[in-house]
């Protein structure tokens, strides 16, 4: 036990090293309580928990793992089952703590990484009580799947590689690995990658995944929904990451009522549930060419607001005919206008593979609440032109080329031919291609 407030435990320690013969390899729990700047690095463990207990002293500023190999933890899991049969353990629980980073972590599978950790961990990451700005980033996750026994109930598993509750603020999750074996193969899923749970008041500002290199996060091989936001949580903002080959949906919003499944749109999106239930585009072409993607469909939501397009691609649809997205297209920005209506047409830059489908989010940029995956199309070949006019009316012709430079020139606005809110050399990219092929 790391214990400084209640047990006099001075702070700052550090467990195991990154250096070999320095890491502890014989398993049990590492307890951090309401202590601050203690580094666990190198070990192999069975669980590992983060706690205030009692008083007013959050624990602080606490790190599991490191950037490099040497600082990696196996963390296996640990629990056990109540006299009904439910199985109740975890790897990690951050319950009152702040300021931690959970970093380059094998969690939930045995050492070796090639098999479920343990029978009764019900969670890899579980969040409870009162926590604040936690860091996910760059671990693999993977094989947390309790075994439920009678005489409560019949066999059966399930589990969350990443179970959120309590009360707070800020959670990021980044770069990490769910599902996959230590060969890399997505076959040690949960039943949910990151799972929300609702409570009195729900946990603020969780982002899953960014633009930035290394940012997005790999999901595969879950038994239900790779990602689930709860009725009463708002503003979880889903962005760039590969999500494919789970056997639920790639995004699940959970309405009021608790409903799950595809929440189909609803003019000006009124409705409530998990993000609002943020309304999907709906996509009308995807073609593809030598320079990227050409997108193009429509979207309604609340008026006047400002969205994110993200667009993916999957060698083949979801069995509800919406999304996944293992590979990452590209975005761009829509505004709706007094009517909540938009259209959007880019060419992005990631060149989707024809014959595959591509299905798009869109996230309300005010509050960061990312939608369901709309319905899929199949990218056409050959294809550089929209069905339609460009939005811009840049058609044909050398006026119409002198046009759009004077505009480019002076970085005007009308100069935005991708559509992504910059005006930039892509733009001018896009432009060329498009008039050289005749649009």
């Amino acid at each position: 036990n790391l214990c400084s407030k209640p047990c006099g435990v001075p702070p700052a320690n550090r467990l195991g090293g990154p250096n070999p013969a320095e890491g502890n390899i014989g398993g049990g729990t590492v307890q951090i309580i309401q202590s601050r700047d203690n580094v666990i690095v190198g070990n192999t463990l069975d669980r590992i928990r983060i706690v205030r207990w009692s008083g007013n002293v959050l624990s602080t500023n606490n790190r599991i793992g490191g950037p490099t190999p040497g600082e990696r933890n196996r963390i296996v899991g640990m629990g056990s089952w109540n006299s009904q049969g439910s199985a109740g353990g975890f790897a990690i629980e951050i319950f009152d703590a702040q300021d931690t980073i959970i970093e380059n972590n094998q969690i939930g599978t045995t050492s070796d990484g090639m098999s479920v950790g343990h029978l009764a961990a019900l969670s890899g990451i579980y969040f409870d009580g009162e926590h604040h700005n936690t860091t996910i980033r760059n671990n693999t996750i993977a094989g947390v799947l309790s075994e439920q026994r009678p005489p409560h109930t019949s066999w059966y598993r399930v589990g969350y590689a990443i179970q959120i509750s309590g009360a707070g603020s800020g959670v990021f999750i980044t770069g990490n690995k769910f599902g996959f074996d230590a060969n890399g193969d997505p076959l040690l899923g949960s039943t949910n990658a990151i799972l929300t749970v609702n409570q009195a008041s729900p946990v603020s500002n969780i982002v899953i995944g960014g633009p930035a290199p290394g940012e997005a996060n790999e999901i595969a091989g879950q038994l239900g929904a790779a990602i689930v936001v709860a009725g009463g949580f708002q503003g979880v903002r889903i962005s760039s990451n590969s999500i494919y080959d789970n056997a639920g949906l790639g995004i699940d919003l959970v309405t009021s009522g608790f409903q799950y499944g595809v929440t189909p749109n609803d003019a000006g999106d009124p409705d409530s549930g998990g993000n609002g239930l943020q309304n999907f585009p709906v996509l009308n072409s995807a073609s593809t060419s030598a320079t990227g993607t050409l997108i193009e469909g429509t979207f309604n939501s609340n008026s006047n607001a400002l969205f994110k397009i993200e667009c993916f691609a999957s060698p083949s649809p979801d069995s509800s005919g919406h999304g996944e997205g293992a590979l990452y297209l590209g975005s761009m920005l829509a505004t709706t206008n007094f009517s909540g209506n938009a259209s959007f047409s880019a060419l992005l830059p990631t060149q989707a593979p024809a014959g595959w489908y591509v299905a798009a989010t869109a996230t309300r940029e005010a509050s960061g609440s990312t939608s369901e995956f709309s319905e899929c199309v199949a990218v056409q070949s050959g294809g550089l032109c929209p069905r339609r006019p460009h939005p811009r009316g840049v058609l044909r012709g050398r006026d119409d080329y002198d046009a759009f430079a004077t505009l480019f020139d002076s970085a005007d606005p009308g100069a935005d031919f991708n559509h992504d809110g910059f005006v930039n050399g892509d733009d001018y990219d896009a432009f060329a291609e498009a008039f050289d092929a005749g649009c």
